[in-house]
């Protein structure tokens, strides 16, 4: 049988996520994922792959949609979306597109936390940024939802003799339950109401092999040297969302 074990929400691309008991989720995926972004100045995005130290923030979205943000050294500062400039040029990966900037005060207090010039962005309340021309996307790397399994983890883990955490695979929705790396093959899955559409396997990056509570890089670079080597360096599928609705901690997974 198959659950739904854990949901994760990354307000902030490359900050830590946040783990949630339910969520909804609609065609841009888990609601407030990955819907403000970090870019330098010229609007070119920002990742944990080269700035590690995002790691150490958090980012909370309160109730009425303002962005709460924690630097590691216990300061903090709330951002209103309704407070935003518009129509900002910004690029992720080859997708140019338009969102909504930070205040200059926010990016002040950005900058001079980060030790870097820095913007601070909003996917706005409709995305510019359209993946096969029609579906809204938020910063997220490629695909509205990741999704990976408690079962190719402890595989994983035991090839290996360690014991990393989901955490470093910054997944939406983990599953538990099933074989290994079946994940893979699920063409379309259920979670109540919830459809969601096989995209395409998630191939890993260098942040795998960054440890998300020390920001200590792996000597041996794995688990991403073993995943290239045995698994093409894949793990975890993204996927669409074919059918809305909310979706809870402990809910049935259906292959369908």
């Amino acid at each position: 049988m198959l659950t739904l074990s854990n949901i994760y929400q990354y307000p902030v691309k490359s900050m830590r996520g946040n783990a949630l008991t339910h969520s909804r989720l609609d065609e841009m995926g888990v609601a407030g994922d990955r819907v403000w972004l970090l870019a330098e100045p010229d609007g070119t995005f920002i990742t944990a792959r080269s700035f590690p130290e995002l790691l150490r923030w958090q980012a909370q979205i309160e109730a009425d949609g303002t962005l709460h943000l924690f630097a590691p050294d216990g300061d903090s500062r709330r951002i209103a979306p309704s407070a935003l400039a518009v129509g900002q040029n910004v690029r992720v990966w080859k997708d140019r597109f338009s969102a909504q900037g930070g205040d200059d005060e926010t990016n002040a207090w950005l900058s001079h936390k980060l030790a870097r010039p820095v913007r601070l962005h909003y996917i706005g309340g409709v995305s510019q940024r359209l993946l096969q021309g029609q579906t809204p996307l938020s910063f997220a790397d490629g695909a509205p939802v990741l999704l990976t399994h408690t079962a190719s983890l402890d595989t994983l883990n035991r090839q290996l003799g360690e014991s990393f955490s989901m955490n470093r695979f910054r997944a939406n929705l983990v599953v538990a339950g099933g074989e290994a790396f079946a994940e893979e093959s699920w063409q379309r899955i259920r979670i109540g109401s919830v459809v969601l559409r096989h995209y395409k396997p998630c191939t890993r990056c260098v942040l795998t092999t960054i440890c998300p509570d020390t920001l200590a890089k792996h000597p041996a670079q794995q688990p991403l040297s073993w995943l290239a080597k045995n698994r093409r360096a894949l793990f975890g599928v993204n996927l669409l969302v074919e059918q809305g609705g909310t979706v809870s901690v402990g809910d049935s997974v259906e292959v369908c």
